[in-house]
């Protein structure tokens, strides 16, 4: 089930978005968000929401890691469950708007499983998914204060230069100069005391690099948030990763090995490792609304000129 909208009218759709002040961040409530198609068969630790369907390569268990709660749907599914063993754990709920194919284990007390109205699931989603693609146009704002040292491939560097009064430490970095440099590792050169916002431009990467020393913990793994703001393709062919990944208009791809720890916000994702509950800790305060690009607000207003035009011509 293929979302309507293309990649490039998402991302133009963003630039227009007037940014809703954040009751909580996306990444620190769901554990996964799929805009179109989610295709796993692995554990993911938290709550999990796709706007399109959910296909199932063996068995997926979801949920293990949240408190026992009847009220919580571990499970959000706007399209159709496809075959495929689904378990709910810890007694939690799964919710879908289309057709359920798969086979179906809720374990604990007081889950369930039920289906629900898909226009208005649908609406609730687009209503959620704003707000990941907001998020992202919010941190891609930001002004860098901190460096990513990448003068030695094999020892790079993340430096922080935030003051202490500063909330986040904030990189821009290019993937093709450091994600994507084959065999290439990074790490903190001292541990964070903020949480930490890395910027990562580029369309189509392939992740070749890895975090290692304090990254490559779970501890700080939750204080790391990766906005791929304009990618398209991603590409995780390392043994896992570490932080949460922010790419609303990316389809995903994961390895077999390794685990993914931290939350992902995705255009599309298919991988069958585990996903963990590092989920990013930082709720963006109340931002100003989004600005656009110079040369988009210009074909907006010449298309609303346009418009004006043609309704003076039928007045006539």
């Amino acid at each position: 089930m293929k979302n309507i909208l293309s990649k490039r009218a998402l991302l133009i759709s963003a630039l227009f978005l007037s940014q809703p002040a954040f009751a909580s961040g996306t990444l620190d409530t769901y554990n996964l968000i799929v805009k179109d198609d989610l295709t796993s068969s692995q554990h993911i630790y938290e709550k999990v929401i796709v706007g399109g369907d959910l296909h199932i390569d063996g068995n997926l268990e979801v949920g293990s890691r949240i408190n026992s709660d009847p009220k919580v749907d571990a499970v959000s599914v706007v399209g159709d469950i496809n075959s495929g063993l689904l378990k709910a754990m810890q007694g939690h709920n799964i919710v879908y708007g289309g057709v359920n194919s798969a086979n179906v284990e809720l374990n604990g007390s007081g889950g369930s499983i039920r289906q629900e109205n898909q226009a208005q699931l649908g609406q609730e989603f687009d209503v959620l998914y704003d707000q990941v693609m907001s998020e992202s146009l919010y941190y891609k704002n930001l002004t860098a204060n901190s460096i990513f040292d990448t003068s030695d491939t094999n020892n790079m560097k993340l430096i922080s230069g935030a003051s202490v009064s500063d909330p986040l430490q904030i990189y821009d970095i290019a993937a093709t100069d450091t994600l994507s440099v084959q065999n290439a590792s990074f790490d903190f050169s001292s541990k964070p005391t903020t949480p930490v916002v890395i910027n990562v431009s580029g369309t189509d990467i392939i992740i070749k690099s890895k975090a290692t020393g304090s990254f490559a913990t779970q501890q700080f793994a939750s204080m790391v948030l990766w906005n791929f703001y304009e990618a398209e393709s991603i590409e995780f062919s390392q043994d896992g990763w570490y932080g949460s990944v922010l790419a609303p208009y990316a389809d995903i791809t994961a390895g077999n090995a390794g685990a993914m720890n931290g939350s992902i916000a995705a255009l599309s994702y298919e991988g069958n490792i585990e996903i963990h509950n590092a989920l990013y800790n930082y709720t963006p305060p109340t931002p100003p609304t989004a600005v656009s690009e110079p040369g988009s607000l210009i074909v907006f207003a010449t298309g609303l000129l346009a418009l004006i035009r043609i309704q003076r011509r039928k007045r006539v």
